[in-house]
């Protein structure tokens, strides 16, 4: 039987989502290299560690998060005006609130490496500064996930379909194969200032499959399969996840080689986007007993995500290229910038005036969402 009390499974998904992204934004030199100035021997720990790292990517956080609000919406059914208002006020309003955060931290940052005079004219004398970092989220590297999570969050009446046809998933195949397609063609056809956002309309229509994924595990949660099919799609899901990590691991070794990212690297992007949904999979069909901490712990992992790039920073600011050795680089980065985040999250948490910037607590309503609580349609029973 698929384990239906507390899910620890879930939560321990969660907090490795979290810590994972920390790690992997962490894993690159000074530069945002890949220590392309030091031998191959000196080279071969940080490309692993970050190999590794990159098995759960914020591709992990959206079948996560989709897959709740198909639980959701299957414990608790209410009409699409009173789910999208519900989830504009809980992704919408933190992302604003981030944004404005970074903003004013980029510029403490500019200040701090010499280069405020040149972000300033950029933010005064460029409207499509602005645009670019409120439409894409392109201030920091984690902030296009709440945008590109509230725009699946809009199709998920199509995702219900997979609640009760988990086949559905299996969309997710032609779906990132029209993502590389269409990609190729946008960078080859379109003018290089619409590039990002066409990009990313691409990416929002085909990541709508993970929205498929996401239901489609929370119908096989809600009718577990029987013995038979279970095995077999743990046995699909190994076999993937096999060929994922050769792929992946071929792809540290060119690296490593090479001092460069191996970006056209035959099946990577596959390697890259399957391993999240086999990750998802695996651990909910063959769930295991975490330690209590696991879910104590998980409540915080999206804090983390949020904030963590401030505290990359500031070890970039005032570290810089000091620390010559790889590993004794890449280990007080990541030592810092997880247990920072993790306790900047607590902090916040303590109190409803910021709980909500981190994912916890009640987010306040403003205007916007009064008006789409009173639209909203009737709940059903």
């Amino acid at each position: 039987m698929i384990h239906r009390d507390r899910m620890e499974w879930l939560d321990a998904l969660r907090l490795i989502a979290g810590v994972s992204v920390i790690c992997m934004h962490a894993s690159f030199d000074w530069n945002g290299q890949i220590f392309p100035d030091v031998t191959a021997a000196e080279r071969t720990v940080p490309t692993l560690l970050r190999t590794i790292f990159y098995l759960a990517r914020t591709e992990l956080f959206l079948v996560i998060s989709l897959f709740l609000l198909a639980m959701s919406l299957d414990k608790r059914p209410r009409g699409y005006i009173e789910t999208i208002g519900q989830q504009a006020r809980r992704l919408l309003i933190p992302y604003v609130a981030w944004m404005i955060i970074f903003v004013i931290f980029n510029l403490f940052k500019a200040w701090e490496l010499g280069y405020l005079v040149y972000l300033w004219r950029d933010m005064t004398t460029i409207p499509d500064t602005w645009i670019r970092w409120f439409a894409l989220g392109s201030i920091r590297q984690q902030m296009h996930f709440l945008p590109t999570l509230f725009a699946l969050v809009l199709m998920y009446p199509l995702f219900q379909l997979a609640v009760r046809n988990p086949v559905l998933g299996l969309l997710i195949l032609p779906c990132l194969f029209l993502k590389r397609e269409l990609s190729i063609w946008i960078y080859e056809n379109v003018d290089a200032f619409y590039v990002d956002y066409w990009l990313r309309l691409v990416r929002i229509l085909t990541y709508s499959s993970y929205g498929f994924i996401g239901a489609s595990f929370y119908g096989i949660l809600r009718n577990p399969p029987n013995f038979k099919i279970r095995r077999l799609l743990l046995i699909g899901c190994f076999a993937i996840g096999i060929w994922a990590l050769w792929v992946k691991f071929n792809v540290a070794s060119v690296e490593i080689a090479s001092g460069q990212r191996a970006y056209l690297y035959p099946s990577r992007n596959w390697a890259n986007l399957l391993f999240p949904v086999v990750l998802f999979a695996v651990v909910m069909l063959r769930p295991m007993r975490f330690p209590v901490c696991i879910s104590k712990l998980a409540p915080f992992s999206f804090g983390i995500f949020l904030c963590h790039p401030i505290f990359l920073d500031l070890f970039q600011i005032y570290v810089g290229n000091q620390i010559i050795n790889p590993i004794h680089y890449l280990s007080l980065k990541i030592g810092f910038a997880v247990s920072m985040s993790f306790f900047l999250v607590v902090i916040l948490s303590r109190t409803a005036a910021t709980a909500w910037l981190v994912g916890l607590g009640t987010v306040p309503k403003f205007t916007l969402f009064k008006v789409f609580s009173r639209l909203r349609a009737p709940s059903t029973s």
